[in-house]
């Protein structure tokens, strides 16, 4: 995992997400999709590298059909049901975090669905 830094004594992999929250993460596994989504949107705010082709974020890797999003991530790296864009706009996403309702309020009832 590029992004990941190797911090602390021992070493322990995080991935960062804001100024001040580091994500642990267990380096010598894959990364949970919600986790890489949520460092690549940090990384793309912040003008740093990303997964890009001509320096350009790879939209598809982060799209709900229609915007960018800044995923919430559970704990284990899985994507929160209900996921909003920073507004009172919320939808539904599957556990792929594509989008899977229409969009409506923040009062929107979402259940977790595998894909």
């Amino acid at each position: 995992m590029k992004w990941a830094r190797c911090d602390g004594t021992p070493c322990q992999c995080t991935l960062q997400f804001s100024p001040t929250i580091k994500q642990p993460i267990d380096c010598t596994k894959l990364v949970p999709k919600c986790f890489l989504m949520k460092a690549e949107m940090y990384r793309a705010r912040n003008n740093l590298t990303t997964r890009s082709i001509g320096g350009k974020p790879v939209e598809t890797a982060f799209v709900d059909n229609d915007v960018i999003y800044d995923p919430e991530c559970e704990s284990d790296g899985k994507f929160k049901a209900i996921q909003c864009n920073g507004t009172d706009v919320c939808w539904c996403v599957n556990s792929a975090g594509v989008r899977r309702s229409d969009k409506g309020d923040k009062n929107i009832k979402c259940e977790p669905v595998e894909t």
